[in-house]
């Protein structure tokens, strides 16, 4: 493949998972200990406190940050670390959405991080009752090339939409589709 990409003028220099975010059905086992009272309170004197920056809280078998706030979707906390974000809620359902970030995921593989995630749950004793539900993959391809010889007419798609975005005069971005399924072509420098 690097041969035929490299023959056309360009050259593959990085591809994979750069975001994943996954819905999870948890239940709670006999002896749970993730206290959602202590979340609320400790979320509560970091919303009232001079400094809004996230705490540290220990839950299960890891460290994470406390958000002052909840989620856009509903979610009352959000923790997160290194390895994921997590917004959950005692009843939302799902209970727990996880954003696996583009960092983690060029370290570690989207598997591993998710055997990762069911083993911190088991840590503060949940389980999954249902599979979980994959809600957005951002793959990514970079590629290096001298100049941009392309524009917006020379991308085949069955897209409704798209737009161009510019900086400084340059085309910058090129995007196709919306909702579900988008793609975009970036200048990432």
């Amino acid at each position: 493949m690097n041969d035929f990409v490299q023959d056309q003028g360009f050259e593959l220099k990085l591809h994979g998972f750069d975001t994943i975010q996954c819905a999870y059905y948890l239940d709670p086992c006999i002896g749970a200990s993730l206290d959602f009272q202590m979340l609320a309170s400790l979320k509560e004197s970091i919303r009232h406190s001079k400094n809004k920056s996230p705490r540290p809280v220990s839950l299960g078998n890891a460290e994470f940050l406390l958000h002052p706030s909840g989620s856009p979707s509903g979610y009352p906390f959000i923790i997160s670390n290194e390895f994921f974000k997590i917004e959950l809620g005692e009843f939302n359902i799902p209970n727990f959405f996880v954003t696996f970030p583009s960092q983690a995921l060029w370290q570690d593989s989207a598997y591993n991080l998710h055997n990762k995630f069911i083993k911190w749950a088991a840590s503060v004793g949940y389980e999954q009752y249902t599979n979980e539900s994959l809600s957005r993959i951002d793959y990514s391809f970079d590629y290096k090339i001298e100049q941009l010889d392309f524009n917006e007419d020379s991308f085949v798609s069955r897209a409704a939409k798209d737009s161009k975005y510019r900086e400084n005069g340059k085309v910058q971005t090129f995007t196709f589709g919306k909702d579900d399924i988008v793609l975009r072509v970036y200048d990432k420098v």
